[in-house]
């Protein structure tokens, strides 16, 4: 079953919207603005899961936004977002999620441009170049007001040619991130704790680690062909999202390729054996001695009956 909510209202301001018709031509915003959304969306879905790879499968394409109508007041364009619920579901209510929490950031963002502010500090950075394309059909003396939805009442971003300047402007040329990298270690040097991990697509990544992870980076480099190490800290990104250079190394785990992989995925042991126990009829339960604990041996072995 298919349901929907509101997650913003786009209104176009300026003398061609007066009519209350919207022109063909700013049609590329609504999508402009949906690319925005979704990048902001994974990007902070991965700042809330640093230790998980990927993406939740098919996010892009379980992202479903429309429009049913057109208000008045130059040209209004409500966005729902379409979401696909259970048939036996209660009724609706969503829970907000990163594309929520996208569309108000990308509000915040743009009312800082506006008044010549700081960014967010939550807000993307790598997703600053796409505002290059929101914006590009709107003339001087137009504007793209962001209605807020679920803040009734609450300001309003106002996106016109110099907050999409202001906004591009700052763009910044490295930045900051958690970073996850899995590979070879290919080159180390202890004088200044250095070291260079090879990655599975062939990219090599310099770094520094810390005095104290010595013997394990010196141990992945002399066995670098049975070897693979994982590193969890800080590293500098380009603008382009790739990383550049490893900065702070938190953990690292030198891990032998014969070595099953740790599967997060994989369910608990206890679980297993709880589910195993319910398998087994209660009849033969209660066939187990009640003293099993105390004469394990004894029942096991034969040995002599413990004395209390």
């Amino acid at each position: 079953m298919r349901t929907r909510y509101p997650i913003t209202t786009q209104k176009f301001n300026g003398a061609r919207f007066e009519d209350h018709g919207l022109d063909l031509d700013v049609l590329q915003e609504l999508i402009a603005y949906k690319a925005l959304l979704i990048e902001t969306a994974k990007s902070l879905w991965r700042a809330k899961n640093p230790n998980r790879q990927r993406l939740k499968r098919n996010f892009e394409e379980s992202v479903r936004l429309k429009f049913y109508e057109l208000e008045p007041g130059s040209v209004a364009v409500p966005i729902e977002r379409e979401y696909e619920v259970a048939d036996s579901a209660l009724p609706f209510a969503h829970q907000p999620d990163e594309l929520d929490e996208a569309a108000g950031l990308i509000d915040q963002a743009i009312r800082a441009g506006s008044e010549d502010q700081m960014l967010p500090q939550e807000f993307p950075k790598t997703v600053i170049p796409l505002f290059e394309n929101l914006g590009k059909s709107i003339r001087e003396d137009e504007s793209i007001e962001f209605l807020p939805v679920r803040a009734r009442g609450g300001p309003s971003a106002v996106y016109t040619h110099v907050v999409r300047s202001r906004l591009l402007a700052r763009m910044v040329d490295e930045y900051s991130d958690r970073i996850k990298v899995i590979g070879e270690v290919r080159r180390a040097s202890i004088d200044g704790n250095r070291f260079a991990v090879r990655q599975d697509d062939g990219v090599t990544i310099e770094g520094k680690f810390q005095p104290e992870q010595e013997a394990q980076i010196t141990e992945a480099l002399h066995e670098h062909s049975s070897c693979r190490v994982e590193v969890s800290g800080k590293g500098t990104f380009g603008a382009d999202g790739v990383l550049k250079r490893i900065d702070e190394v938190d953990a690292l785990v030198v891990r032998r390729l014969d070595e099953a992989p740790y599967d997060p995925s994989a369910r608990p042991i206890w679980e297993i054996v709880e589910e195993l126990g319910k398998s087994i009829p209660d009849t033969e339960w209660e066939k187990l001695p009640l003293d099993a604990s105390v004469n394990l041996d004894r029942y096991l072995y034969g040995d002599q009956e413990r004395q209390p």
